[in-house]
This record gives C-alpha cells, sequence and structure tokens, in this order.
C-alpha cells in the first residue's frame, strides 16, 4: 500500500508494477486479491476492502483511496469524495488524491471545490502526471476564452 500511496503523492503511478507487487510471496496474502480486483471489478473491491481487518494493515488509508475510484467507477461521486478526504485527513500529501477529490466535486457540479483541489494537487506536485489531461483542459480554456485569463 505504501507503493501505492508514494505513487499519488510523486505520480510513479504504474498499475502494472502494483499488480506484480501484491502478487509477490512478500504481500500479505489479504492484500494479494487486490491485483485481480484492481482495474476491472468495483464492486467486488469495495466489498473485498470492507471485509478487510484494516487494524493490521499500515496506511489502511490507502484503501479509501483506492475505493473512491471504484464508487467514481460506479457514479457514486459523494460516496467518493467522503472517502478521499477521509484519506487525505491521514496524509494530506498526496497530490493524486486532490485530482480524484476535484473529479468527485466536478462530477457534482460543483466547480469551486473541484478547482480548489485541483490546485491544492497541483501546488503539491506541479508536475504530477494525474494533471497532464486537466492542463490540456484548461489550454483549450485558454485560446477559446482567453479574455477570461487576462
Amino acid at each position: 500500500l505504501l507503493y501505492v500511496e508514494l505513487s499519488w503523492m510523486r505520480g510513479d503511478t504504474d498499475p502494472a508494477k502494483l499488480r506484480t507487487l501484491l502478487a509477490t510471496d512478500e504481500a500479505r496474502a489479504e492484500l494479494q486479491p487486490l491485483a485481480t480486483l484492481l482495474g476491472g471489478r468495483p464492486t467486488e473491491l469495495i466489498e473485498y476492502v470492507g471485509k478487510m481487518d484494516r487494524d493490521s494493515i499500515t496506511h489502511p488509508y490507502v484503501l479509501d483511496v483506492m475505493c473512491a475510484s471504484a464508487h467514481s467507477e460506479l457514479r457514486e461521486p459523494r460516496r467518493a469524495i467522503d472517502l478521499l478526504m477521509s484519506a487525505l485527513r491521514e496524509n494530506p500529501g498526496m497530490a493524486g488524491a486532490f485530482k480524484d477529490l476535484g473529479d468527485q466535486f466536478y462530477m457534482c457540479f460543483e466547480m469551486g471545490a473541484a478547482w480548489d483541489c485541483w490546485e491544492m494537487g497541483r501546488r503539491l506536485d506541479p508536475d504530477h502526471p494525474m494533471f497532464e489531461e486537466l492542463e490540456r483542459h484548461e489550454a483549450g480554456l485558454r485560446t477559446r476564452m482567453e479574455e477570461l485569463f487576462e
């Protein structure tokens, strides 16, 4: 889970590497099934994480970020927001989690909150790859509505 957390902080996201790490003998048997649930079965991921003994896991709030992504896939942005806020209270240095939180607010048409979250994430790590799409979106806005950016 530390690898996942660091990827949200530094942007070294490599899902294949994460699956490999979770499948190693060194990984706790309890975490290995996450490798098969990531990126495909959001309901099963949420159910599995809900049954885990969080007291026996370091950095359990990382599981909240994973579940928030699953809730986002299920079009449940309010639940995703709650989980991301909980995780960010534990580690407010996860720039990628701020990006995800902004995306959830955006889905709820709460634009001010979305931009605040995105800006906080970019302040933490301006070069984080999760913000590339947002950068392209802003560049398009500047081109189409340059008077708003003067």
